[in-house]
């Protein structure tokens, strides 16, 4: 009997544990954690090789890789531009070469270093009147450029996007030289032409001599005067053999940026747009703030220095520039010579040197 009572008990209070358990409210779940679609994966930037013929961290290196960023800035990140500068890719006189066959994609280079390839582009060289700063003679041969298809021509197979100019050539020398005809018989050092043309034109001798070497052509007395920029002064520190420096203004060479055309054309349509803005004027707007800080950095350096820098009176100008009008005769006839319109391409660069 106490047991058959034992056992009743234990099953009511297995019955009431399970009756109790069934009551506890269950436990809400957690809602499941939402799932993040899978993450797009970045676009990759079209990137572009810019061959650079000439020392990384000059002037037009500087100028490069500023334009650079700003296309990379533009393009939201769309196009890439690497700068290889240093004579890495090509040199100053391989440039344009290297581009046609394809070596890379981009280049800028001194179209005057391979004259019978832009012969009408070295127009800008010339001993012309008005050339006043680099910019001027930029947005001149830029605007020149798209109005003459004469000159178009001689970049087939290229994009051109815009020119840089290095600054006018002024005469430096250890002596002053305050009248045109105390030029006579001196030794001046000359790349190339006009430059040769030019200081046979006004009674001295032409010695051809790379930058490299002035210093201690100077110094030698192989030299005794140079044809330079101010921006040249720190590069090879030439304040330290030179005292004077009379203001000329001669022309310098166009470094125009150009691109492979089979490059261009694989480029997205929203990519070329964006080189397209950055062509042209914007292009001068880029690097020309570059070119001036080093321009006016060597003209610090040389009054900082107490050294003169001279300015030809109105008389001494204009015999300078009737002495040395038969060099752009020269090369107008030459240009005939090749049936090119060498007197077109001569007064329209005149002109447009006026309008800007």
């Amino acid at each position: 009997m106490k047991v058959k009572l034992s056992f009743i008990m234990l099953s009511l209070l297995i019955i009431l544990s399970l009756s109790f358990a069934g009551c506890q409210a269950t436990p809400p779940q957690q809602p499941a954690a939402p799932t993040s679609p899978p993450s797009a994966k970045p676009v990759e930037p079209v990137e572009l090789i810019l061959a650079y013929g000439f020392p990384v961290n000059c002037t037009g290196d500087r100028g490069l890789k500023k334009y650079a960023e700003e296309v990379m800035k533009q393009s939201n990140g769309a196009v890439k531009i690497n700068v290889i500068s240093g004579a890495v890719l090509t040199s100053p006189v391989e440039s344009y070469d290297g581009l046609r066959g394809g070596a890379y994609d981009m280049t800028e280079g001194c179209v005057t270093y391979t004259p019978g390839d832009f012969p009408l582009s070295g127009v800008a060289q010339l001993p012309l009147p008005g050339i006043r700063d680099n910019v001027q003679m930029a947005n001149a041969w830029w605007e020149m450029y798209q109005t003459l298809p004469e000159l178009q021509s001689e970049y087939k197979g290229m994009h051109v996007i815009g020119v840089a100019f290095p600054p006018p050539n002024q005469i430096m020398s250890k002596k002053p030289i305050r009248k045109v005809d105390e030029l006579k018989g001196l030794k001046v050092r000359a790349a190339g032409f006009p430059q040769a043309d030019m200081v046979k034109a006004l009674g001295a001798t032409a010695v051809p001599i790379p930058f490299g070497e002035v210093y201690p052509a100077l110094e030698k007395g192989i030299i005794d005067v140079t044809l330079s920029t101010f921006q040249g002064i720190p590069i090879e520190n030439l304040h330290e053999i030179l005292n004077y420096y009379t203001m000329t203004n001669f022309g310098n060479t166009p470094m125009v940026l150009v691109m492979n055309m089979d490059s261009w054309n694989k480029l997205p349509k929203d990519s070329q747009e964006v080189f397209n803005k950055l062509s042209g004027p914007k292009y001068i707007e880029i690097w020309s703030p570059i070119w001036w800080d080093d321009e006016n950095l060597g003209k610090k350096i040389v009054k900082d220095e107490g050294q003169e820098i001279i300015n030809f009176s109105d008389a001494e100008i204009a015999k300078l520039n009737q002495l040395l009008k038969p060099v752009i005769g020269q090369w107008v006839d030459s240009m005939n010579s090749k049936n090119l319109p060498g007197q077109k391409v001569v007064d329209t660069y005149i002109e447009l040197l006026k309008k800007y």
